[in-house]
């Protein structure tokens, strides 16, 4: 059903100027409001009419005139005849003084005066210009040479249907194009501007052939009906059009402006809590970033670069307080080389030679006295358990892929039993309290601790922690930005990075006393708890947002 046109066309100019910061705003707000600008201008809606103007019908009739006189010429070459246009051809209503036309009815098609010219050719003979194709300034090999103000459409590319730039374009100058772009000409520069807008403003796809490589030929380009205004209305759309993507230029550029002042005073503050030397010195840092809470943690990015300083910080000791009655790490470390002796005589488990000493000249970093930096193979069994077939896994078995774990913050998207995923791979078993490490694309951030007993893909690697070291240190220890950085030194493979065992088991992991541990893990759980909720804050308010400049701009639009 047509949408009618809005008795006072003036009174929706004055709506989208009234809410023009509002839509602006909102998730895309800036490319909506392009978007809604050129369609509300295309329908006559944005207070452009004038009862004196010429009608459009005795514009078409000049057009007309015009491509006749052309044709005798020889300078336009005779169109095939197209067929009439109906009312259910029409998309929407339009005000009384246009008319609904053809595209190719009204346009003067300068396809054919293209006379190809080698690229050597044409820098020798004619200097270097724009040279413009399906979608924009490109170079080729040859190209065909114009010099007046022509507007051009894309023919082909992807770039038709999701449109993520302007398909069509005014060229000025002296110019090339390739056979990819449509080269088209009209009554007046104006005229060709307003054939620019509308162009812009619609959706391409049902004038396309092609569904790999989408493609816009001539006579799917000629049968695209077009609202005609008055010659004289077109010169007020374009201005108008003009004003108001100027409008949005600023808004913009002051949007973007904001934040990056938002994402700079985020950076300030949270290295401030990176800095911290003391849980004193910590907690005053933090203070600061709560006075300035709304603009600090009003970018989404800071908000994950908080989650990170939260990381970085308590694998370095500065998180929380030292207690000098907590058994210092190096006796935790000792007991757990006993216990792994006791392992290996029993044949549980093999002495593994793969592992480095740490020189810890090389780290360049202080923590507490009573921590120790260990290796991860020292402290944890990395893949801990054996590889199973899937006729081995029960129905209502967990069983885990690395697409159920959101990636950064590591939540736990789904369960899937086994019924439901019948996977005929084999798996790698884990425990409850293993660490499940995604060694796939390991830039993700992948980490999750099992809370009950499962199965996995050979691309998550179980960790199973000895004696009683907390897996959710563990786990928060093998997410930091350090660790992070050490991964992606070590990855191989170009498609798809993995993290060798080797690398795996010899990552150094500040281990502080066991006691320590299980206060980090609680501070950090309720400092990550806080950023979930600022997160949910933030897109809360992002979806109020959308949903209120959706009923503006439906209010607008009429």
């Amino acid at each position: 059903m047509k949408n009618p046109t809005p008795a006072n066309p003036a009174m929706t100019d004055n709506l989208l100027f009234e809410h023009f910061a509002t839509l602006a705003t909102a998730p895309e707000g800036i490319a909506r409001l392009r978007e809604l600008i050129l369609q509300l201008a295309v329908q006559g809606k944005l207070g452009t009419q004038d009862a004196g103007d010429e009608t459009a019908s005795v514009l078409l009739k000049k057009i007309r005139e015009v491509k006749e006189r052309l044709v005798k010429e020889k300078k336009l070459q005779k169109e095939k005849p197209l067929k009439s246009l109906t009312e259910t051809d029409e998309p929407f209503n339009i005000p009384k003084n246009w008319i609904w036309t053809y595209f190719g009815q009204i346009i003067f098609n300068r396809d054919g005066e293209r006379i190809p010219i080698e690229k050597a050719e044409r820098s020798t003979r004619h200097g270097s210009y724009d040279y413009y194709g399906a979608s924009g300034v490109i170079d080729s090999i040859d190209g065909y040479l114009f010099d007046k103000s022509l507007l051009l459409i894309g023919e082909d590319g992807a770039n038709l249907v999701n449109r993520s730039t302007p398909i069509a374009f005014i060229a000025h100058g002296k110019y090339w194009v390739n056979n990819h772009a449509h080269v088209l000409d009209g009554i007046s520069l104006e005229f060709l501007r307003y054939l620019e807008i509308y162009i812009n403003s619609i959706d391409l796809r049902p004038y396309l052939t092609g569904m790999a490589q989408p493609k816009m030929n001539q006579a799917k380009m000629n049968s695209i009906p077009v609202p005609l205004p008055p010659l004289a209305e077109q010169h007020r759309i374009v201005t108008k059009v003009d004003r108001f993507m100027a409008l949005c230029d600023e808004l913009e550029a002051r949007q973007q402006q904001e934040r990056a002042g938002c994402l700079k005073l985020g950076t300030a503050s949270l290295a401030g809590l990176q800095n911290a030397e003391s849980p004193e010195e910590f907690g005053r840092q933090w203070a600061q970033v709560c006075d300035a809470f709304d603009l600090v943690l009003d970018c989404p990015e800071n908000v994950a670069v908080l989650r990170q300083t939260i990381l970085q910080l308590a694998v370095q000791g500065r998180l929380v307080w030292q207690e000098m009655g907590d058994e210092p790490a190096d006796m935790l470390v000792e007991r757990i080389r006993k216990e792994k002796e006791r392992l290996v005589k029993e044949g549980k488990i093999k002495r593994d030679s793969r592992l480095e000493l740490i020189d810890e000249n090389d780290i360049g970093q202080s923590f507490p006295q009573n921590w120790v930096l260990t290796r991860l193979g020292e402290i944890a069994y990395y893949n801990a358990e054996i590889k199973v077939s899937s006729e081995e896994i029960s129905e209502e078995s967990w069983v885990f892929d690395l697409e159920d774990i959101e990636k950064d913050t590591s939540r736990i998207l789904q369960k899937v039993r086994f019924k439901d995923r019948q996977s005929l791979s084999s798996k790698s078993r884990f425990k409850k309290g293993d660490v499940l490490y995604g060694k796939l694309r390991p830039y993700l951030n992948k980490v999750v601790v099992a809370d009950e007993d499962g199965y996995c893909t050979t691309e998550i690697v179980p960790i199973r922690p000895y004696l009683d070291i907390d897996p959710k240190y563990l786990m928060y220890a093998l997410k930091t930005p350090s660790f992070l950085s050490y991964v992606n030194s070590k990855t191989y493979g170009i498609k798809m990075p993995r993290l060798g065992t080797v690398d795996a088991i010899n990552t150094v992991v500040p281990l502080p006393p066991l006691a320590e541990q299980h206060r980090i893990v609680a501070k950090v759980d309720a400092l990550m708890a806080l950023c979930d909720a600022l997160e949910s804050q933030l897109k809360e308010r992002a979806g109020v947002q959308e949903r209120f400049a959706k009923a503006v701009g439906k209010q607008v639009a009429g």
